[in-house]
């Protein structure tokens, strides 16, 4: 006969490969987070000088440092600035915008625009809105061209995938999105050009000695790129940004703003790090291990089957409460009570203790059978024992009602 199966011993089996499993999970996890992990997240592209990968901006902000120029990164939108000695129009400042990830607001610009009206330097690069208050637009179509013209004719390799277009007299103040208030320059030079002549750099010049330097195409910038082609940095000394102490990096409109979402927090640390990216594995592991205990696969396991307590087992822990509360004579003159109304009915009143119902049984019993089972009833309720006087009185009591009930 084969031995029954041991599910209890199967299910530990199963749990423990499971925690196994999980275990094995965390460790892979923690190997290949830390052996695939970057200083950056590959999927960023902003222009930031708060970022290292090679789409980012960081390498320029290094170079003015490394230059002796003081560099700051703003995490606050242009509606105002705090510190009037921080953004002075004497030359001394130049405000970088790299390539806006977030739109740059229209009362943003009118601010900006005054304050180079006002003698302020600027400098911009890619589509900020700022082209346009100066008539010029960056069409959406790539020019997917070589920068040309000096100092960096020697890198004409650099690709160029967006110019400047002269924006049509009639559309100067730009679509609703992008209007702003016109503040006309005294001069626009173009300063580099794509190899078919379309403008990449233009220096715009006011009156009051303010100049705003544009550049089409932000990317020429990127730390990957000024690493293979140092000479790109010709580009501001030709604008003259050079002669600037002071370099102000929008850092707001790249999405590093001084007060942040927790939720937002939450998720770049969850996609962009590694640390994110554990536990993200682990979840999925722990949803797998929760998927696979929630399916069952193959027979029901077998269930203890719940036995009732015998009718002497629940006298011996009747019993034994008594005892321990000191009620034994109660739960005995109780129990003889209980007969009695079985016996008699409704009309049974209790008016004296347990021997004058023990006269009453005897009365009623006429067989020698009956009044034996009532003496022994009698002698039940005589022993001294707490447990035992109420096992051997419930006895005695099932014993007179198996005699009598049939008579009555």
């Amino acid at each position: 006969m084969n031995a029954p199966i041991d599910w209890s011993l199967k299910l530990r089996t199963k749990r423990l490969l499971l925690l196994a499993g999980f275990g094995a999970g965390l460790v892979i996890a923690t190997i290949m987070g830390r052996a695939a992990s970057l200083p950056y997240d590959p999927m960023d592209f902003r222009h930031s000088t708060n970022l290292t990968g090679p789409d980012n901006s960081k390498a320029l902000a290094d170079l003015l440092e490394y230059m002796g120029k003081d560099v700051v990164r703003r995490e606050h939108p242009w509606f105002r600035f705090e510190d009037d000695s921080l953004f002075s129009t004497d030359g001394s400042t130049a405000i970088v915008l790299l390539d806006p990830a977030y739109r740059v607001t229209r009362a943003e610009r009118k601010r900006l625009m005054e304050w180079a009206h006002g003698g302020g330097r600027m400098f911009a690069t890619g589509n900020t809105g700022i082209e346009q208050c100066v008539h010029y637009k960056i069409p959406v179509a790539m020019v997917r061209d070589t920068l040309a013209g000096s100092p960096i004719d020697h890198n004409g390799d650099i690709t160029i995938r967006h110019g400047f277009e002269r924006a049509a007299s009639e559309a100067r103040r730009g679509p609703p999105t992008i209007r702003c208030d016109l503040l006309e320059p005294t001069a626009i030079d173009t300063l580099f050009t794509t190899g078919r002549g379309v403008p990449v750099v233009i220096a715009v010049r006011f009156g009051s000695g303010g100049r705003i330097t544009l550049v089409s195409d932000g990317s020429i910038f990127t730390n990957q790129v000024l690493r293979e082609y140092p000479s790109v940095t010709g580009i501001l000394a030709t604008a003259g940004l050079f002669d600037a102490h002071r370099f102000v990096f929008d850092e707001y409109h790249q999405g590093f703003q001084r007060t942040g979402s927790l939720m937002a927090a939450a998720a770049r640390l969850l996609f962009h790090q590694p640390f994110g990216w554990t536990i993200l594995q682990l979840t999925g592991v722990f949803l797998l291990y929760v998927l696979v205990n929630a399916l069952r696969f193959g027979p029901a396991l077998p269930t203890a089957e719940a036995r009732r307590r015998s009718e002497l087992e629940h006298v011996d822990a009747l019993a034994s409460g008594l005892a321990r509360a000191r009620a034994a004579d109660m739960g005995a003159r109780l129990l003889v009570a209980g007969l009695m109304r079985r016996l008699y009915g409704p009309s049974f009143r209790q008016t004296g203790g347990t021997d004058r119902m023990l006269v009453q049984l005897e009365t009623s019993a006429h067989l020698d059978g009956d009044k034996h089972s009532v003496r022994r009833l009698a002698t039940a309720l005589q022993i001294d024992d707490p447990e035992q006087k109420i096992v051997r009185t419930a006895e005695a009591v099932e014993d007179v009602w198996k005699q009598l009930s049939h008579k009555r």
